[in-house]
């Protein structure tokens, strides 16, 4: 037989496709496709299938969904295992979308879709992170009567742990046991890691410890997802403790590890430097950049400037790169130990600059300068001064000094700044304006009076310039709740000047808001010529400590003065009221002030009603919100937190509480307090199931549960709960492991009285 008479077969065909497949020439691949229908030998389901195959190993999503039509045009019907294989090469190309496409070609093709399709079109949008379509695939599976595996509801864990989807990986986890399937290690450290990379480290911890339960053996990523978790929030002693704990279960602690104990060490403990250098050498010569930069930045937070240049210098024999972040950190530590020249090095090896040039690194210094000065940080700050004043030219010193001056006023550091002062001038550096205004403000947040008056006079004669009037002074010590000091100033100005009435009001504030109502109000008595706004001052220091008849003697001494009391001051004695408890009192001041026909407010209202709720004056309560809406008051979500807090102390159901609730998110948004409050009212009911709906109703509304929505919510479980009370107290156990709060004596006593675990406490211990 002539060679040229020889015709291809099927098996021919196939062998030089799958040559062509190999070298990746995919035009050749649907060219001979093509030719086999010419030649009459029709490619088979098999031959299309072993096309598509090899399409998805090497990722070719396009040539595995052209492939597909190819088949149907040939009226050749794909079949699973080829449906199954496209969508493989779509995940493996991150096309989610052509992956659920196809998925959901299934049925129009006559295919029944398996398990293994709906797990690479979830695996695909978990590559893109893409939650809540892999969580809705997971959830379609019931429609389409496939039965999901451990690595369906893993892929859409892992897709929850990449966008930090914590809870919903946590519900999927549960979700396994509620399918009895055994949840295997990829899952597990898949959900501590969403709780890590969610800060959720109280969760994450838990998580780790209760894997034995299902038979689960952690891995080292389970580790290190729950050491970084604990490193995030600074707790090193903790992360040394797994970091420990993890080799007593045969697991070997990597560069990950390490490096995240490492970062620890140097997040909040200052004298953890040398553990920290103690890991690195445990790693030897698997350190990387990450080892040394953590490393670095310990160092750095313990002001061990030497130990961070010496590491800095060591990562260039490793070819290690050390990144922004260290070079910052080794800076800091450097002009923290007054080590300027070493701080000015660092920094022209971060920007690159030649040896000689100090064009930028000094203006990073001063902008870290300008930063402590700020914080009030004199110690740090003058050191920073010492190491630019060598390297900047001399009319940028004045610059300098203002900054270093700021520096002392902010700290009240005034000897501090009569020094620095005092150089200022000895190098020839002439005081401006600006100068005397720190060192007066310095002066006035050390009580030093009669400095700042002093200096309020030499200024005058210094500069020319208008000096900063009393009043500005007096307030510089106000704000710095420096009453005694202003008082003082303002007693020596009044020898020689009569101190305006704002200069008195000053001081009378001053003493107020200290909670020093007496010595506010014996500067009041100095005033010639006091206004209302001053008797206000005084009433409201007293209202504060809640002395009602002593703010309601200075509002009568106001009236015999023939001033007219106003809106505020009746405001101040209801608030005084609400504070004393003292609602029929409360309500007396409320009637005196309609009387008077003074345009009300939603503000003496809320105190008034805050009064009655604290004595559980149900009815009084009531009548006052129906007054507000009678004259068309915001009653705000003061008024109707005060309504629940009034129900629930009168002993009333507590669905009352929760009709008021309901009554205010008709028109407001609930914040915690309300939600506490009506938690609070079925706790005193004893009816855990409500508390445990009101903790959720929290998270439902974007609210994070405080200490106090726990310990209500565990108070209405009992001592020892058994039963329904004591899986109502787990559960809420479970959501206080979820939404890690403070822990408060009062929330461990909720906790102790239920009998609740307490491993992830008594571990920290």
């Amino acid at each position: 037989m002539r060679l040229s008479q020889m015709q291809p077969d099927v098996i021919t065909y196939s062998g030089v496709i799958s040559a062509c497949a190999h070298s990746s020439d995919w035009l050749m691949v649907l060219a001979l496709l093509h030719q086999m229908g010419t030649d009459t030998q029709i490619p088979d389901v098999i031959i299309y299938g072993s096309a598509i195959k090899f399409a998805e190993k090497a990722g070719q999503w396009q040539i595995a969904a052209e492939l597909l039509e190819m088949m149907e045009m040939a009226d050749v019907l794909p079949n699973v295992i080829s449906c199954n294989s496209a969508i493989s090469s779509c995940e493996k190309a991150g096309e989610w979308l052509a992956a659920l496409m196809l998925l959901l070609s299934f049925e129009g093709r006559g295919l029944q879709a398996d398990v293994i399709s709906f797990n690479g079109a979830i695996s695909a949008c978990e590559k893109v992170r893409n939650w809540l379509a892999a969580l809705s695939l997971l959830q379609m599976t019931k429609c389409w009567y496939v039965v999901p595996d451990v690595i369906s509801f893993s892929g859409v864990i892992s897709a929850c742990e990449k966008s930090t989807a914590w809870r919903q990986a946590l519900s999927l986890l549960g979700g396994i046991r509620s399918a009895e399937l055994l949840p295997d290690v990829i899952a597990c450290s898949s959900a501590v890691s969403a709780c890590e990379k969610a800060s959720r480290w109280l969760a994450a911890l838990s998580l780790l410890m209760s894997l034995p339960k299902d038979e689960v053996r952690p891995n080292v990523i389970t580790w290190n997802s729950v050491i970084s978790a604990c490193e995030g929030v600074g707790l090193w002693e903790c992360a040394l403790h797994l970091l420990e704990t993890m080799q007593g279960f045969l697991l070997v602690p990597d560069v990950v590890t390490y490096s995240s104990a490492i970062s620890a060490c140097g997040k909040r403990a200052l004298g953890a430097w040398q553990t920290a250098l103690a890991l690195l050498r445990r790693l030897a010569l698997g350190a990387n950049a990450v080892s040394f930069n953590a490393a670095i930045q310990a160092c750095a937070a313990a002001w061990q400037w030497q130990r961070s240049l010496a590491l800095l210098d060591d990562m260039g024999p490793r070819s290690l790169q050390a990144d922004v972040l260290s070079f910052r950190a080794a800076v800091w530590a450097c002009e923290c130990e007054w080590h300027w020249m070493p701080a000015l090095h660092v920094l022209k090896k971060l920007e690159g600059l030649p040896r000689g040039s100090s064009s930028s690194s000094p203006q990073a210094l001063f902008d870290r300068m300008n930063q402590l000065a700020e914080e009030g940080d004199v110690l740090a700050a003058e050191r920073c001064f010492s190491a630019l004043r060598a390297v900047l030219p001399k009319e940028t010193i004045r610059k300098l000094y203002h900054t270093n001056l700021k520096a002392c006023a902010n700290a009240g550091a005034f000897r501090k700044a009569l020094v620095v002062f005092a150089r200022m001038r000895e190098d020839g550096v002439r005081p401006s304006p600006r100068s005397f205004g720190k060192l007066m403000n310095a002066a006035a947040r050390s009580s030093e009076a009669n400095w700042a008056l002093l200096l309020l006079k030499a200024q005058e004669q210094v500069t020319g310039n208008d000096l900063p009037s009393l009043g500005a002074l007096l307030d510089a010590f106000a704000r710095a709740g420096q009453s005694e000091a202003a008082a003082a100033l303002l007693r020596e100005e009044a020898t020689a000047i009569a101190p305006d009435r704002q200069a008195y009001s000053i001081v009378i504030k001053a003493f107020a808001q200290e909670g020093r109502p007496s010595e506010a109000a014996a500067w009041l008595q100095l005033l010639a010529d006091p206004d209302i706004e001053a008797f206000n001052t005084v009433m409201h220091g007293y209202a504060r400590l809640g002395q009602v008849e002593e703010a309601e003697a200075w509002m009568g001494r106001a009236i015999a003065l023939r001033l007219e009391p106003n809106l505020v001051s009746y405001t101040t004695l209801v608030d005084s009221c609400a504070k004393s408890g003292q609602p029929g009192r409360a309500l007396h001041f409320l009637r005196q002030a309609d009387q008077k026909g003074l345009a009300m407010e939603a503000r003496p209202y809320q105190a008034a009603i805050d009064a009655c709720a604290k004595l559980g004056y149900v009815a009084e309560a009531e009548k006052l919100f129906q007054e507000m809406q009678a004259l068309h008051l915001d009653p705000g979500l003061e008024s109707f937190t005060g309504l629940v807090r009034a129900a629930s102390r009168a002993g009333q159901p507590a669905e009352v509480a929760e009709c008021w609730l309901r009554r205010a998110e008709a028109t407001l948004k609930a914040d915690v307090v309300i939600l506490n409050s009506v938690i609070t009212a079925w706790a005193r009911a004893r009816d855990a199931e409500r508390c445990l709906f009101w903790l959720d109703g929290m998270t439902s509304r974007k609210l994070a549960p405080t200490a106090a929505s726990f310990t209500s919510a565990l108070a209405a479980c009992g001592s020892g709960a058994k039963g329904q009370q004591r899986r109502t107290a787990d559960e809420i156990w479970r959501r206080l492991l979820q939404h890690p709060v403070d822990l408060d004596p009062r929330l461990c006593a909720a906790v102790e009285r239920a009998r609740l675990p307490l491993p992830c406490l008594g571990f920290l211990k």
